[in-house]
């Protein structure tokens, strides 16, 4: 997971996929004995979180 997120440059993410963070819904499916995520989903995930939270900062500068 820290090498995908390192690719995406988006490491400060890794806290997010938590128990009671943003990615939790990865954090139960990666927690459970047997399971995977699918790469495409996960990747989606980081993608928009990424993204998503550059376009807010962008909003945020331009109105107050």
């Amino acid at each position: 997971m820290k090498q995908i997120l390192n690719k995406f440059d988006a490491v400060h993410l890794e806290s997010e996929i938590s128990k009671d963070g943003i990615g939790s819904d990865f954090y139960a499916e990666l927690s459970l004995p047997e399971q995977t995520v699918p790469l495409d989903e996960f990747i989606r995930w980081v993608f928009t979180e990424t993204k998503g939270s550059a376009i807010i900062e962008k909003f945020e500068q331009m109105f107050n």
